[in-house]
């Protein structure tokens, strides 16, 4: 057997392809989602409003 063929047969093979990245993203840590109270959601809607206002030639916009 030729010295290429030879290192062929012993070359790396992934045989589960994406398995590292399946368990790189099952290992992430994540927080849980934050919910707002009625006050803390009516705060950030008046800043979102008055930043909206400052925004030059935009059209007004509903927020709900």
């Amino acid at each position: 057997m030729s010295l290429e063929n030879r290192s062929t047969q012993f070359s790396p093979f992934a045989a589960l392809t994406g398995h590292d990245e399946a368990i790189a993203e099952t290992a992430r840590l994540t927080t849980p989602k934050k919910l707002l109270s009625d006050d803390e959601m009516a705060s950030l809607t008046r800043k979102l409003a008055r930043i909206i206002e400052q925004v030059p030639g935009q059209e007004e916009m509903l927020l709900t």
